[in-house]
């Protein structure tokens, strides 16, 4: 996808802030899928999928 560590890490970190993941050395954990799907735009009909 071409994002380097350093953005990734960036990224992750601000979404742990906000609230929407949490993390730990080895894991992330997602608490409330829709926010996440929320705070990154995702809607299912970009799969095709009902909802």
């Amino acid at each position: 996808m071409g994002l380097t560590p350093v953005h990734v890490n960036r990224t992750l970190k601000s979404l742990e802030v906000e609230g929407v993941i949490e993390r730990n050395r080895r894991s992330v954990i997602i608490p409330d899928w829709n926010r996440l799907a929320q705070a990154g735009g995702f809607t299912s009909a970009y799969l095709h999928l009902a909802g």
